[in-house]
C-alpha cells in the first residue's frame, strides 16, 4: 500500500475521526458469512447474468450501458473483494480499472464516449479512490489530478445540473480526499466551485418543502415531464427523489470541512428529523417509491436510498463524531439493508415495505414505481438498485473502526470485525470485535501488540442503551448513554475488554397511529410463513413471487404507558451462516396480541392499520416476532389497544 494521509490537512477543518484505508478492516464471524453470501450471490455473478455490467458495458469500451451502472457495481465490488481478500473478485476488477485509466483524454476527461454527464464520473472517482487505498496503484492519484484540473477549467461553461447538481456531494468527497493526499490548494477552490453549483441541500433540510406525499403537489404525468427536463421547476423532481435526498444528506456536512459553519451540520439533523416525521418508516428511512410518499407502513423505500443513506451517514459520522448518527447507521444496516434482499442475496427488491403481506406483481399504491417494484428479483422496476446494492455491507464494514484525532482508535459501529493500526510511536496494534451483535449485547474486544502500547481507545455508546458497562483489567466503567467514551488503553501481548450494551424491548410509534417493537438496534416483525415461486427466469437469479401462508391481522396489547403488555425474549445464539432467516433468527420476541379482523387489504397490500387504541376483547395469543430482515413478508407496524 502507498503512503496515504486520510486525516484533514489545514485549511480543512479538523474533524474527530479519519478512515482506515479500504481493505484495512475485515469482517469476522457472521458478518464475514454475510459478505461471503453476497460474493456467492448477485455480486460475484453479476457480470455473467446482467448485460449492463457485462462485456459490452460502455465502461469496458463496449456499446452497452454507459452511464452509472458500471461505476455503481464497482463501488461495492472493490471494497468487498479486498475485505474478503478474494482473488477471483479482485481479478474481476482489473479490466475495469485499466480501461477507465486508459480512457482519459489529453484534457483530463475520461469514460465512455456516449456519456457527457458529470454524475457517473463522481461514482467512478470513489471506485478509484478505494482501489488506490487497497492496492497503492500509482496511476490513480495523477489520473484524478488531471481529471479535477479539467473539471476546474470546464465547470464555469459546463456547470453541474440535474443529477450532477443534486448529487454533487460525491464530487466534493473525492476532491477533499485528493487534497489530503496531494495538499494542492487549487483542489479546495474546485470544492468551493462544485458547492456553488450544487443543489442547496442546507436550505432544503432547514425547511423541508414537501411535508405531504409528492402526489399532493404533483401528479406523476407532470413529474414525468420534469424527468424529461422539459420543465425545470425549482428542482422539484430531483428534490423529492428519495435517492437524491439520501445522497444530499452528506453534502452540507462535507462542505462543513471547508469552513466553520455550524448551520451546515445542524441543518442535516433537522432535515432528517423532519423527513422522518412526515415520511418516516420504522426501519430508519423515509418513504420513496420513488419520490417522497408519506408515512404509511405500506409505502415503499427504494434499495438505492438505503445504500446511499448508509454511505452519507457513515461519512457524516466521520466528520461529526455524533453517536446518534452511528445509531441510525446500525438501524439501517441491520434492518433495512438485509430486509430488501433475498435470503442468499440471489435477488433483491426495488421497494421494501414495513407492512408487506405479499411480494408480487400488483398495484401497491406506489407514487410512480411499477407493479413489480416490490418483488424479489433480478431487475425489478429499474436496474439502478441491482447495480448499486453491492456497496451496502462492504462500506458498513469500512466504517466500523476509525482512527481518532488524538492518535487513538475508535469503535464506531459494532459487529464482528478486525483491524490493525499504528500508534503515534509506530507500534502496530490489532483490534478484534468478537461478538454476535446486534443479536447479542456482549462485545468482546481483543487488543494485541508485540510491545507495550498506550493509546486512546474510543467507544460509541448507543442512545438506546441505558446501562452500558465496560470491563477492563478488573475495573468496570459506566459510560454515559449517547456519548463516545474514551479509555486510556495501556497493555502488551493480548488483552480483552468486554463491552455490555443491555438491550431492552421498547415500542415506537409510526404512521397511522401504529406501533413497532424494537430491541437495541434491531426492529422486530411478525413472522409470516412464505411461499416462494419463480415468476420468470431460471433459478437462482430470477424473479420470485412471494405469498403469505399465515395470519397477519393482529393488534398488539400495550400497557397504559405504551409498552408491550406481556412478552418474552428468546435468545438461541447464531446457529447458521445466515441469521437473517426465519429458521435461523438467533433472537425472537413472543408478544401478547389479539386478532384484528377489521384490518383490511387492497389487492395484495395491507391497508393502513385501524386507528388505535382499539378495544381488545376475546382470546389473546402470543405471536412470534423475529428480526425485521429475517422475514421477507412481515407486519412491522401494528394497531394496538388495551384489554
Amino acid at each position: 500500500m502507498s503512503e496515504l494521509n486520510l486525516k484533514n490537512i489545514a485549511p480543512l477543518r479538523r474533524i474527530p475521526f479519519s478512515l482506515i484505508p479500504t481493505g484495512g478492516i475485515k469482517p469476522e464471524g457472521w458478518l464475514n458469512d454475510q459478505l461471503t453470501i453476497q460474493k456467492d450471490g448477485l455480486t460475484g455473478h453479476l457480470e455473467d447474468i446482467w448485460s449492463c455490467v457485462g462485456q459490452y458495458s460502455g465502461w469496458l469500451g463496449g456499446t452497452g450501458e454507459s452511464w452509472e451502472r458500471g461505476p455503481y457495481y464497482l463501488d461495492g465490488l472493490v471494497p468487498l473483494a479486498f475485505q474478503l481478500e478474494d482473488a477471483e473478485l479482485i481479478g474481476k476488477i482489473g479490466k475495469w480499472i485499466d480501461w477507465t485509466l486508459e480512457s482519459q483524454d489529453r484534457f483530463g476527461w475520461y469514460g465512455p464516449e456516449k456519456n457527457e454527464d458529470w454524475w457517473p464520473q463522481m461514482v467512478m472517482n470513489k471506485v478509484l479512490i478505494q482501489y488506490h487505498e487497497a492496492t497503492g496503484d500509482k496511476r490513480i492519484v495523477p489520473f484524478l489530478s488531471r481529471y479535477f484540473t479539467f473539471q476546474l477549467k470546464a465547470l464555469p461553461d459546463r456547470p453541474l445540473k440535474n443529477w450532477g447538481s443534486s448529487r454533487a456531494g460525491d464530487n466534493i468527497y473525492a476532491v477533499i480526499w485528493l487534497y489530503n493526499v496531494t495538499r494542492e490548494g487549487w483542489l479546495l477552490d474546485l470544492a468551493a466551485l462544485i458547492n456553488e453549483q450544487s443543489f442547496d441541500w442546507r436550505s432544503y433540510f432547514q425547511n423541508i418543502p414537501f411535508t405531504r406525499p409528492t402526489g399532493f403537489y404533483y401528479d406523476w404525468k407532470r413529474m414525468k415531464k420534469m424527468a424529461s427536463f422539459e420543465i425545470y421547476d425549482a428542482m422539484a423532481y430531483f428534490s423529492t427523489h428519495t435517492v437524491n435526498i439520501a445522497m444530499g444528506v452528506k453534502t452540507p456536512v462535507l462542505v462543513s470541512q471547508l469552513r466553520d459553519d455550524g448551520d451546515l451540520v445542524s441543518s442535516v439533523d433537522k432535515g432528517i428529523d423532519d423527513l422522518m416525521t412526515h415520511h418516516g418508516l420504522a426501519m430508519g428511512i423515509w418513504s420513496g417509491d420513488e419520490h417522497l410518499n408519506g408515512d404509511s407502513p405500506s409505502k415503499g423505500a427504494e434499495l438505492c436510498s438505503v445504500t446511499e443513506l448508509l454511505f452519507s451517514l457513515e461519512e457524516n459520522l466521520k466528520v461529526t463524531g455524533d453517536p446518534a448518527t452511528g445509531d441510525h447507521i446500525e438501524k439501517l444496516a441491520y434492518n433495512a439493508l438485509p430486509g430488501t434482499m433475498g435470503y442468499r442475496i440471489e435477488s433483491h427488491q426495488y421497494d421494501q415495505m414495513p407492512n408487506q403481506i405479499a411480494a408480487v406483481v400488483a398495484e401497491h399504491g406506489f407514487y410512480n414505481n411499477d407493479d413489480d417494484a416490490n418483488i424479489f428479483g433480478l431487475e425489478p422496476n429499474f436496474g439502478c438498485c441491482l447495480a448499486n446494492m453491492h456497496q451496502g455491507w462492504p462500506k458498513f464494514v469500512s466504517h466500523m473502526f476509525m482512527e481518532s484525532y488524538d492518535g487513538g482508535l475508535a469503535l464506531m459501529l459494532y459487529g464482528p470485525s478486525a483491524t490493525e493500526f499504528e500508534t503515534k510511536d509506530g507500534k502496530k496494534v490489532r483490534v478484534v470485535q468478537k461478538t454476535e451483535y446486534p443479536f447479542s449485547d456482549r462485545v468482546e474486544i481483543s487488543v494485541s501488540s508485540e510491545a507495550e502500547v498506550a493509546f486512546p481507545l474510543h467507544f460509541r455508546i448507543p442512545g438506546w442503551c441505558d446501562d452500558a458497562k465496560l470491563e477492563f483489567q478488573g475495573e468496570t466503567f459506566a459510560p454515559e448513554t449517547g456519548t463516545v467514551f474514551k479509555l486510556d488503553y495501556k497493555g502488551s501481548d493480548e488483552n480483552t475488554l468486554v463491552l455490555r450494551l443491555p438491550m431492552t424491548v421498547k415500542t415506537s410509534f409510526w404512521g397511522g397511529s401504529s406501533v413497532a417493537v424494537e430491541r437495541g438496534p434491531l426492529l422486530y416483525a411478525l413472522k409470516i410463513d412464505e411461499e416462494w415461486t419463480v415468476s420468470s427466469g431460471t433459478k437462482p437469479y430470477c424473479d420470485y413471487a412471494v405469498r403469505g401462508l399465515s395470519e397477519w391481522k393482529y393488534a398488539l396489547e400495550l400497557t397504559e404507558e405504551g409498552g408491550l403488555e406481556t412478552y418474552e425474549v428468546i435468545e438461541t445464539g447464531i446457529a447458521s451462516d445466515q441469521p437473517y432467516s426465519q429458521d435461523g433468527a438467533p433472537v425472537r420476541i413472543m408478544a401478547k396480541a389479539h386478532r384484528c379482523p377489521e384490518w383490511g387489504k387492497e389487492k395484495d397490500t395491507a391497508l393502513l392499520p385501524p386507528t388505535s387504541p382499539l378495544p381488545l376483547s376475546g382470546e389473546n395469543e402470543m405471536i412470534e416476532l423475529v428480526p425485521y430482515a429475517a422475514t421477507k413478508l412481515r407486519i412491522t407496524c401494528f394497531p394496538w389497544g388495551h384489554s
